[in-house]
């Protein structure tokens, strides 16, 4: 998807020849083969990224950020938003860019918020993940993630675009996902736009209607009160009206439907993500508040009870139950000791009869089953986002053209060609 810097742009050579002897150089080797990793660490562009989720996770994960993910919002409906993991930090939408009324921007990014231009093409993606979890209070960013954070604070939004283009650690992970016919076609089209704005300069110095057809993410983030339009190619951002943190997403949902219904209905150019809690954390914390509350029934369902055939049951109950550190679910002995039993349960339990025990016991047993189900649903999509983005970190096209090119050999292309008429 082609995403696009309006404003500034670093790196850019006003010399198209410059421009393509660099390229020369950069691709010394053959152009049809894979991109090198020294390739990519020397690339000055940013590759596309698609909005999906699986990718938006593993950079959040590779940034060093704890305690966030991404979720596809299918729908604005307040039955599918119900549906996210709470609370929800941000909104990512992606959508064919036109300018907004820039009279709707501050005079300046107010204290406290953190935000940034995008000045480099192609970096709307990182751009948008960073103008939120730069807002989201108390955090877990990763020690990297954090300094440049404490760094480019008192930055101007355009200053702090430009850190992230020289922020190695980010467009690393970013171009990650790039392969060689993604580079050549970003230094094809800056070779192309240079050569474009040398011979035709204009106020701007960019082409509305090539602006036009790309595609942008912005964010929408709920800060000091406020729902905040994060826009990169914006100057500041937008103050939407004043928020909690609990109802800004009826906020938000005018400004999205309102660019949704300037599409035609069988145009579907468009798409909604949401930055949430990951609930692994809560889920594993849950289990090792279970795992003590049930060796404390256990303890005194033993010392009240005599009847014999009610210890066979519990024991039979118990089996494939964990009592213990288990890391197969994350669940470590430092975290089961370090948890205690909630006092109000504590205080109830010690007063139960060998009967409420029992009963309690049971329910313990059954809420651990779901919380193991539901940890293990989590590692199955953290697995199932590496997978996704292994596939699409690797670069398919000399296999692609190995094959045509047999197939061209063996003449039969034009047989395939018969068929598809």
């Amino acid at each position: 998807m082609a995403q696009r810097a309006k404003r500034r742009r670093l790196n850019t050579q006003s010399n198209p020849t410059s421009l393509a002897e660099e390229t020369r150089k950069l691709y010394s080797n053959d152009p049809l083969s894979p991109a090198t990793h020294l390739e990519k660490d020397k690339w000055n562009g940013f590759c596309e990224i698609e909005s999906e989720p699986a990718l938006f996770n593993v950079m959040l994960r590779e940034f060093g950020v704890k305690g966030v993910k991404v979720q596809e919002v299918v729908s604005l409906d307040d039955e599918m938003l119900a549906v996210l993991h709470k609370p929800v930090y941000g909104l990512i939408f992606l959508f064919r860019w036109r300018e907004d009324d820039p009279e709707k921007q501050e005079a300046i990014c107010p204290e406290g918020i953190w935000f940034a231009n995008q000045t480099a093409n192609n970096a709307c993606a990182s751009v948008a993940l960073l103008n939120i979890v730069n807002n989201i209070e108390g955090i877990d960013l990763g020690e990297n993630l954090r300094l440049f954070k404490e760094f480019t604070m008192p930055f101007t939004p355009a200053l702090r675009g430009d850190a992230i283009n020289n922020f190695e650690f980010v467009k690393n992970i970013h171009n990650s996902f790039a392969r060689k016919m993604d580079m050549l076609n970003a230094d094809l089209h800056l070779r192309n736009e240079t050569t474009f704005s040398k011979a035709k300069p204009s106020k701007n110095n960019y082409n509305d209607s090539d602006v036009d057809a790309g595609f942008h993410f912005i964010a929408f983030v709920p800060a000091l009160g406020k729902l905040w339009k994060f826009d990169g190619l914006e100057r500041q951002p937008q103050a939407r009206g004043d928020c909690s943190p609990d109802d800004w997403l009826n906020l938000a949902k005018p400004d999205i439907l309102t660019r949704m219904a300037e599409y035609e209905e069988d145009q579907i150019e468009f798409s909604v993500l949401g930055l949430v809690r990951d609930p692994m954390d809560a889920y594993i914390q849950e289990l090792a508040v279970n795992i003590r509350c049930l060796q404390l029934v256990n303890r005194l369902l033993a010392a009240t009870s005599r009847d014999d055939t009610a210890t066979a049951f519990s024991t039979s109950l118990l089996e494939n139950i964990l009592l213990g550190p288990d890391a197969l679910y994350g669940l470590t002995e430092e975290m089961v000791n370090i948890t205690s039993v909630p006092t109000e349960e504590e205080k109830q339990y010690k007063v139960y009869s060998s009967e409420e025990l029992a009963a309690q016991q049971v329910k313990l047993c059954e809420h651990q089953k779901e919380l193991r189900a539901s940890i293990r649903e989590e590692q199955q999509s953290y697995q199932a986002d590496e997978d996704y983005a292994t596939g699409r970190r690797f670069d398919y096209g000399p296999a692609i053209r190995t094959w045509v090119r047999f197939l061209a050999q063996k003449t039969a292309i034009e047989d395939l060609a018969l068929l598809d008429d």
